[in-house]
């Protein structure tokens, strides 16, 4: 008897250990379980803060780049001002040079040295002449205030400057004003020729 109850209760230890050990394998099954499913929440976290990163990191490299236009805008624009009105100084000087009477050499050649000193300064902030006489007529860099007929030329020729232009760093700051050469059509020259030939017949 004493035999038999003790081969039952190591019978009902051994279903007990068997239980209990089903279920720490349910409970550690339940715990990798929990475990993946954080792991997951928590790769899809990374992924979310990864891109609101990456696009912090886009919108800070935009408003730099924004930023740094503006400024480059600005200083083009108070440059442009600076340099405008600086223009009617390079005037005055060019008008006193071409202008020889009545000043002695010394006087001249202290007005060419500040005139080229002044000139070189303006070239170094990109100012730079646009060229006119004897150059083909482009509505872009001159401005024609006066236009001849001429026979001499088959296209428009600029053939004398009364004011010159300028471009500050490749941009018109301010346009040449010229006085234009024009072809002279085709059928206005076959009329003039008519017209000299009946004055001579006359």
């Amino acid at each position: 008897m004493d035999e038999e109850r003790e081969k039952k209760a190591e019978e009902m230890k051994e279903a007990q250990g068997e239980m209990k050990l089903e279920e720490e394998q349910e409970k550690e099954e339940e715990s990798i379980e929990s475990l993946k499913n954080n792991l997951e929440k928590l790769k899809i976290e990374k992924e979310e803060l990864y891109k609101k990163f990456l696009r912090a990191m886009a919108d800070i490299d935009n408003l730099r780049k924004r930023t740094e236009k503006e400024k480059r805008e600005f200083y083009n624009v108070i440059l442009s001002e600076i340099l405008l009105s600086m223009l009617p100084i390079m005037d005055d000087f060019e008008r006193a040079l071409s202008n020889q009477s009545e000043q002695n050499e010394a006087f001249r050649k202290g007005i060419e040295l500040i005139y080229k000193n002044f000139k070189d300064t303006l070239s170094k902030f990109g100012l730079k002449p646009i060229e006119a006489v004897g150059t083909e007529f482009n509505p872009f860099y001159h401005e024609a205030i006066f236009k001849i007929d001429s026979e001499e030329v088959d296209r428009p020729i600029v053939i004398e400057e009364f004011q010159k232009g300028y471009l500050l760093n490749d941009k018109l700051l301010r346009p040449s004003l010229v006085r234009v050469a024009v072809p002279v059509e085709k059928e206005r020259k076959e009329n003039r020729e008519e017209e000299d030939g009946k004055d001579s017949g006359d």
